[in-house]
């Protein structure tokens, strides 16, 4: 398995001063300068929103917990 972070700066005002700055610091990481690298512009909605499971059952908060400990829901996993 492999994970890769990225940082994503706004780079179309830069100065040249800033560009510069940059390219220096990232000459020895080679950061951007990947053939794998492609360029992808997404936005907040395109990613998938996390939702609340529908299909649960519902249980008493005086019933057994269904996960098998003997103990009472509200006990259990009802916290």
């Amino acid at each position: 398995m492999s994970s890769e972070d990225f940082i994503l700066l706004n780079c179309e005002n830069w100065t040249e001063e800033n560009q510069a700055y940059y390219e220096k610091a990232n000459a020895e990481l080679r950061f951007f300068q990947t053939e794998a690298l492609k360029e992808q512009r997404k936005h907040a909605t395109d990613f998938p929103s996390a939702q609340k499971p529908t299909n649960l059952p519902n249980f008493g908060r005086n019933q057994m917990c269904p996960c098998g400990s003997g103990k009472k829901y509200k006990r259990c996993h009802g916290r």
